[in-house]
């Protein structure tokens, strides 16, 4: 995938101004800032290494292992409140029941009691929550 630097999609284009003014500013023997380099990683992220790499004139190699290595930094737990979920079970059969908890690595908790007649597929749900990063 290749764009017209012109029509970058707007997170690449942002990075690439970031990039640009840094070029530009004359500290060219120094390390490029760890911002742009997280910015860099995010656009990897989401539209290829190599596409970003040619994008924001940045060398391939470093790139991919910035990526792999923010792929193994561990999850971080986030401060903002888990977000409410209510299943709404039909009347239909017999009666059931369902306790699920769940436990990240960081400490996040999921518990899930459900009572009624239709319990609601919640493998999706446990592995949303469990797989997720933030």
């Amino acid at each position: 995938m290749t764009w017209d630097h012109d029509r970058l999609p707007a997170p690449l284009a942002s990075a690439r101004r970031g990039l640009e003014e840094w070029r530009s500013s004359g500290r060219k023997p120094h390390r490029i800032p760890a911002p742009l380099w997280r910015a860099a990683v995010r656009c990897a992220a989401r539209y290829g290494l190599c596409p970003t790499a040619r994008a924001l004139g940045l060398d391939y190699n470093s790139l991919k292992r910035r990526v792999n290595a923010e792929a193994e930094r561990p999850a971080t737990v986030s401060s903002s409140p888990p977000a409410f979920v209510e299943f709404v079970t039909s009347d239909r059969g017999a009666p059931a029941e369902c306790i699920l908890e769940i436990e990240r690595p960081g400490g996040a908790k999921l518990r899930l009691e459900l009572r009624g007649s239709g319990i609601p597929d919640v493998a999706d749900l446990a592995l949303r929550f469990a797989s997720e990063t933030a």
